[in-house]
């Protein structure tokens, strides 16, 4: 009978703990045919009339996510579901002129000089709120604001040069690095 040595247990377990980090909260497209049965049909019913451009799955602490891409009526939508086909979130890509005027002063101020690059409305169950993707020198910051133009979080993303060319054009301030700012 041949024993484990405690070093080949230790690289076995190192092995696997890299494979499922480097997994973790990884993007992987997909194919509208190879989602789940539940998941295809509520994608399906969400795009409504709209073409569904793209679909990729990512895994979210223990539970796998789909999300599907949706351009409607000159509209972009993005939708995430959950392995059991529920729907659980819903943006909205949305252009300045089309947000609140609390939620536009409120973006604007947060950016200051720095160049707006996204811009969506989120709704989640019951919940509503903006996002938006500010360029920044060496990464992006993504600002959450409420209806009422109250900022509820934001966070800073460091980004590599050739990952998001134009997360540098317009950006000249250097924000403070930071972890990632609840409030």
């Amino acid at each position: 009978m041949k024993k484990n040595h405690p070093i080949q247990l230790c690289a076995l377990a190192a092995a696997i703990s890299f494979v499922s980090a480097d997994a973790y909260g990884k993007e992987t497209k997909m194919t509208v045919e190879s989602l789940p049965a539940s998941v295809r049909t509520a994608a399906t019913s969400a795009a409504g009339g709209g073409k569904i451009d793209s679909v990729t799955s990512e895994m979210e602490g223990k539970h796998m996510t789909y999300e599907v891409a949706v351009t409607e009526g000159g509209h972009k939508y993005e939708h995430k579901f959950s392995a059991d086909g529920k729907l659980l979130e819903s943006e909205e890509a949305l252009s300045a002129a089309d947000l609140p005027a609390s939620v536009r002063t409120a973006l604007e101020t947060a950016a200051g000089p720095d160049k707006i690059l996204e811009t969506v409305r989120v709704t989640a169950g019951d919940k509503k709120f903006y996002e938006a993707d500010i360029a920044e020198k060496g990464g992006v910051r993504e600002v959450k604001i409420s209806d009422e133009g109250k900022v509820l979080a934001t966070k800073h993303e460091k980004v590599e040069a050739d990952e998001n060319a134009d997360a540098d054009e317009g950006a000249e301030n250097e924000a403070p690095e930071g972890p990632e700012k609840e409030d």
